[in-house]
């Protein structure tokens, strides 16, 4: 029964991330970063002028996938892994920005993060 309640938690939650960069308020909260168009080696990604965005800026990209290895009560079966890195070639508006991948293997949902 709890797995049946998961599934459908994660359901939910996807379905509000599908319609999130259509609302500023989702957008803020749930898409920023997120990979939401890949073209050969360049990228759309929500972030924009809004988050102080601008072009040159480094971006790592990370995705979340699901660990097998859990054996610790209480461990994550999630982590997120370093699958590539962009930079903003234009910014399109304060939601949206233009990247090209500098490395990596870059797939849509993937979310960037200000490279540290």
């Amino acid at each position: 029964m709890k797995n049946k309640f998961f599934k459908f938690g994660v359901l939910g939650a996807l379905i509000l991330l599908l319609g999130a960069c259509s609302s500023s308020m989702y957008h803020k909260a749930l898409m920023k970063g997120q990979i939401v168009k890949v073209n050969d080696r360049e990228v759309v990604m929500c972030i924009g002028s809004r988050e102080g965005a601008k072009a040159n800026d480094e971006f790592r990209v990370v995705r979340s996938t699901f660990r097998t290895d859990v054996v610790e009560e209480g461990e994550s079966d999630y982590e997120l892994i370093e699958v590539g890195r962009v930079e903003i070639v234009s910014i399109v508006d304060e939601h949206y920005a233009v990247a090209k991948v500098i490395n990596g293997d870059i797939q849509l949902h993937d979310v960037a993060e200000r490279a540290k």
